[in-house]
């Protein structure tokens, strides 16, 4: 029984010996950081006043630059901001993004943004709310259906035309 125990304590031991190694491999070489530090080049601010307006204007050594400013209007004092940002992508592609943010949202003006893909003519046609729905009429087909008096929007017969797999209502 003595044996064991010995032979469980070195093990142990030698376990922990092995990760306090280990620790001291994986440490970097030195603690202080490689990265080039980049410098302010300005750093403009204007105080918060009473109603929350401010204002600031920052530029550094690796070309970034961002403008804001804060003002309150109307009459329960919104505070609206205005600004842009500026700065260099890897590849050399500038980046600029003014904006302004108040009472109707964050709304951003970029080149950078991107823009969902342009509607096709035949998905205005589908879309009940838009120009066609009055093509749409609601029809019956209780008979059709377990639940009777299932109300449901279809194109209007006359107005179908057959286009591949689906009917499509006709302008």
């Amino acid at each position: 029984m003595k044996g064991q125990g010995r032979r469980r304590e070195g093990k142990v031991l030698l376990l922990l010996v092995s990760c306090v190694a280990g620790c001291v491999v994986a440490a970097p070489a030195s603690l202080e950081s490689t990265a080039t530090p980049i410098p302010i080049l300005m750093d403009e601010r204007i105080p918060i006043d009473q109603y929350g307006g401010y204002g600031f204007r920052i530029q550094t050594g690796n070309d970034v630059t961002w403008v804001e400013r804060a003002e309150a209007s109307g009459p329960t004092n919104e505070v609206t901001r205005t600004g842009q940002y500026r700065f260099v992508h890897p590849d050399g592609t500038v980046h600029l993004l003014t904006y302004t943010a108040g009472v109707n949202g964050f709304q951003p003006i970029s080149d950078m943004l991107p823009t969902p893909h342009p509607l096709e003519p035949w998905h205005l046609e589908q879309d009940p709310s838009g120009p066609n729905h009055h093509l749409l009429r609601p029809t019956l087909f209780a008979n059709l259906h377990p639940t009777p008096g299932l109300l449901l929007l279809l194109p209007a017969p006359t107005q179908l035309r057959r286009a591949g797999p689906r009917c499509l209502p006709v302008l």
